[in-house]
């Protein structure tokens, strides 16, 4: 299949949506406290290299703005109840409230990692709703038992479960099983080709359909068309980033529909997005506000398809 068509089919989905969604609020006005409050020192650092950043201003609701000094250090009057705006060069503005932390990671704004493609991967609307979705326990591959059996059949989901938990840092582990253990999210990993989703999208190898509640995946299912679907280590470790929220970024990744089949791992820039969404709430909004994180609890289901341009 030619790269012209590969772009301009690879990037359509499926999304299947049911029952009603709580948005987020929107980065207005801080309201103003009204209880007393009382003196924090907080650190800010780059949620990258975990240095301090310099000079980063904190606007706590109702207060004047402060500035962050050569330690990334500053004492801010807070309650419980208070809402914080973080700003500085090279980052998002983060808007949060204050839950009783004093360290804050700023989400940093690169050549390699700029907002659009940290919208288009992070904050899609294919898996999620236009707002962070992650797993927040670690995943286990139920794969089918000829599959379990068979090392050659095994190999690429090994493979891809080691590539994302290292991309992870080992905070979240990836894992091919025969069962779920505690509260591990299951992802079933199925082959059929007469599956109504490829009867009705026929240009697709693949889906990845992934149940959600507060942005939280808490099941899911990959499905490939063929066995050489299955066995295509591009494919089964692209559809591995969807079961963990990843959209699909129009910049030449893993995770982009048209450039799949060139790699075989997470590039530099998905794996820092990727470490980043860990260290925010499910339900945060672009471009960095977690003040109505987890507001819903309704349960959604979505279907993502794709295909690989390129042969395993």
């Amino acid at each position: 299949m030619g790269r012209r068509r590969a772009r301009s089919v690879a990037v359509l989905c499926s999304v299947l949506q049911m029952g009603g969604c709580g948005g987020a609020s929107p980065a207005g006005p801080l309201p103003v406290p009204t209880a007393s409050a009382s003196v924090v020192a907080i650190s800010v650092v780059s949620g990258d290299s975990a240095l301090p950043v310099v000079g980063a201003t904190v606007i706590v609701a109702g207060g004047a703005p402060l500035s962050t000094d050569g330690s990334g250090l500053a004492s801010i009057q807070v309650m419980s109840s208070s809402e914080l705006r973080i700003e500085a060069s090279g980052f998002f503005q983060r808007d949060t409230p204050f839950r009783d932390e004093t360290r804050f990671t700023l989400w940093p704004v690169k050549p390699e990692a700029g907002a659009t493609f940290v919208e288009e991967l992070v904050f899609n609307r294919l898996i999620g709703d236009g707002l962070l979705t992650r797993p927040v326990t670690s995943v286990a591959l139920l794969l089918p038992a000829a599959s379990r059996s068979d090392a050659g059949l095994r190999a690429p989901y090994e493979n891809g479960a080691a590539r994302l938990t290292a991309a992870l840092g080992g905070i979240l582990e990836y894992r091919v099983a025969e069962a779920a253990a505690g509260s591990e999210v299951a992802i079933e990993v199925k082959v059929d080709e007469s599956d109504p989703f490829f009867r009705a999208n026929p240009i697709f190898q693949a889906y990845t359909r992934v149940i959600r509640q507060r942005n939280r995946i808490i099941s899911g299912a990959i499905t490939f068309r063929t066995l050489r679907d299955a066995g295509n280590r591009s494919l089964v470790t692209h559809e591995m980033g969807h079961s963990f929220g990843l959209g699909h970024p129009s910049q030449a990744g893993l995770m982009s529909p048209a450039t799949i089949g060139r790699f075989v791992d997470f590039t530099e820039a998905e794996k820092l997005e990727m470490r980043l969404m860990l260290q925010r709430l499910p339900g945060t909004a672009p471009p960095d506000d977690d003040r109505a994180a987890m507001a819903s609890g309704v349960r959604f289901t979505a279907r993502l398809g794709c295909f690989s341009p390129e042969a395993p």
